[in-house]
């Protein structure tokens, strides 16, 4: 449609430069349908030539630049004017966090918008760069950890591929075989749905309106909790016996029995240590874990900042 506005525009300035020459000799729609050529080369009508004219008489005639502000010859009117648009974005930011914005939601509390089509509503909101995304489920990072998650991505970026290569990640989950009652904000936020209507570009991914419930709001009753191990894009895990909680002792174990044979099924024949990282539990740093690794060669990395389980590959495997 843009495209055919474009080429009419052309065709109107030749049209005026036929008026504005003298020696031209045509005076008829006929002559000037002649004499016209449009961009693409295709003919150019009578009637076109006499929609141009209409357009010059109708911006001032021969003191008219050829400029046309609004393309309404091939362009159905827009049906929403700019003070709507913006109280439809002020809506949508205002009530995210709080109930599910829907299109019937918006027309609801929006009088003027309920005569307007669901997908002119949609478009309107994409227009204002936002999208229809899932919400993210991690908190807020704290101020205070910032510079340290700064100081380790700079690190990370100056250490050899060869290294790289030779890195594994360690960590834990549960899950829940029954439910019991949620705790109220997790269920309240969780009733909101999924999804929500987010900057496309995620600059407010982590807002608190655009933050879904817990991973574990309807995870309640028996767990099962397992550990695992990210290596050489290799997961592996063991199940912690029923009723056992993640401890020095456990993971000790895990590390003697467990971690150098996943090391091994990833690597092969263990040559060079294998760096560890993993997340800041009190009982993962105690001192039972940290010698079971010195005797099988895995170095862990302490300067893994904490609070930065988005910067740990295993937590979304």
């Amino acid at each position: 449609m843009r495209d055919r506005a474009r080429e009419h525009v052309g065709a109107t300035t030749c049209v005026r430069r036929c008026f504005l020459i003298p020696q031209q000799t045509c005076t008829t729609l006929e002559d000037i349908a002649k004499k016209i050529q449009k961009p693409d080369g295709s003919k150019f009508t009578q009637q076109g030539a006499r929609q141009c004219i209409q357009l010059c008489d109708d911006n001032g005639g021969l003191k008219w630049d050829g400029v046309v502000a609004k393309m309404s010859l091939c362009c159905r009117p827009r049906g929403t004017t700019s003070v709507m648009d913006s109280a439809l974005t002020k809506l949508v930011l205002k009530h995210r966090g709080s109930a599910i914005v829907t299109v019937a939601f918006l027309q609801k509390m929006l009088p003027e918008w309920r005569g307007v089509s669901d997908t002119t509503v949609e478009r309107r909101l994409f227009d204002a760069g936002l999208a229809w995304l899932r919400r993210r489920r991690k908190s807020l990072i704290p101020a205070k950890h910032k510079a340290t998650r700064s100081r380790w991505a700079r690190w990370v970026k100056t250490r050899p591929d060869g290294e790289l290569k030779r890195w594994a990640y360690a960590d834990g989950t549960s899950f829940y075989l029954a439910r019991t009652d949620d705790k109220a904000t997790s269920k309240s936020r969780a009733a909101l749905g999924p999804f929500v209507w987010r900057q496309a570009d995620g600059s407010d991914a982590l807002y608190e309106d655009c933050v879904g419930p817990s991973a574990y709001w309807k995870a309640q009753g028996l767990p099962v909790r397992i550990w695992g191990l990210l290596a050489n894009r290799a997961l592996h895990i063991t199940v912690l016996p029923d009723g056992e909680c993640m401890n020095r002792w456990w993971y000790q174990w895990i590390i003697e029995r467990k971690f150098k044979q996943w090391i091994k099924d990833s690597f092969g024949v263990q040559k060079r240590d294998v760096f560890l990282v993993q997340d800041h539990e009190r009982c993962l740093w105690t001192a039972e874990p940290l010698h079971a690794m010195d005797s099988i060669g895995v170095s862990l990395l302490r300067n893994y900042p904490k609070c930065s389980q988005d910067m740990n590959p295993i937590e979304t495997a």
